[in-house]
């Protein structure tokens, strides 16, 4: 089985929700923008490279830039629109997806606690091949936590890296996400 929690400041929003799983059929991602874990969906930017490959990197991604549009650009390129550029690709790649996070436990306090509105809300079981019922899954797995957030290496990396790092998919982990101590037996689709 797989569990997931459900809660609402109210309780005729509660039923609400009830009735839109139960006699409706209809499960819904997140919006993964709307997370409160700061640890979820984190990737380190490494912007170090040498002068060349940062060059390289540049024209390959821009092959009608002249020397002029370059230079420009690396004036620019100043810590503070590293910050933004960090926070515009991680919000653009977030607002293109949906998250369902689903747990194999419906027994957990801390999920009760967070997810259920403090133990006010519900939890529903759905059978594990719920999965291959939802169209359109980019990936899914369970979640290996890391001590480490992913780094993405902005000159060095192919830019389809980036989105892997951002949904933490590691070739023989599945799922990833920095670990803060407390862990819980977490899914996501």
């Amino acid at each position: 089985m797989l569990y997931k929690f459900y809660g609402s400041p109210s309780a005729p929003e509660t039923l609400r929700l009830l009735k839109y799983i139960c006699e409706d059929g209809t499960i819904r991602a997140s919006d993964p923008r709307t997370f409160n874990d700061p640890f979820e969906f984190k990737v380190v930017f490494d912007f170090d490279a040498s002068e060349d490959v940062i060059r390289d990197r540049y024209f390959a991604d821009n092959p009608d830039a002249t020397d002029a549009d370059y230079v420009a650009w690396k004036v620019g390129f100043t810590p503070q629109f590293e910050r933004a550029y960090r926070h515009d690709a991680r919000t653009r790649i977030l607002s293109s997806f949906g998250v369902l996070c689903l747990t194999s436990s419906d027994e957990n306090q801390l999920l009760w606690s967070h997810y259920a509105t403090a133990h006010q809300g519900f939890c529903i079981g759905f059978d594990d091949s719920i999965i291959q019922h939802i169209p359109g899954i980019y990936q899914s797995g369970t979640v290996q936590y890391q001590r480490a957030a992913p780094v993405f290496r902005y000159y060095l990396d192919p830019p389809d890296i980036f989105e892997k790092a951002v949904f933490s998919i590691s070739p023989t982990a599945g799922n990833t996400k920095q670990s803060t101590g407390s862990q819980q037996t977490d899914r996501e689709y």
